[in-house]
């Protein structure tokens, strides 16, 4: 699964980042998705977050990266809760 994840990350162009992360109204899956990821990483739940997270250099590096065994369940059911039935 993680391969997978790794994989579907890589697959994602930096130039289709910097172009969504431009849009002042952005589709709302990718809204939907990015507030997931602040989430996962204890940042707040906006638009305006999500552009920061994508402006940083690191971003896909954190995201290949990402902990999940190490997630608390609170965070776990937050994310489950408010963002996978979308």
């Amino acid at each position: 699964m993680k391969a997978q994840a790794i994989s579907a990350i890589n697959s994602i162009k930096a130039n289709d980042v910097k172009e969504l992360a431009a849009m002042k109204s952005p589709p709302k899956p990718a809204i939907v998705l990015l507030n997931a990821v602040c989430a996962l990483f204890g940042m707040e739940e906006s638009w305006e977050e999500s552009k920061k997270l994508m402006a940083n250099k690191a971003f896909f590096d954190h995201m290949i990266n990402y902990d999940v065994d190490s997630m608390p369940m609170k965070l776990v059911r937050h994310v489950q809760t408010n963002y996978t039935e979308h």
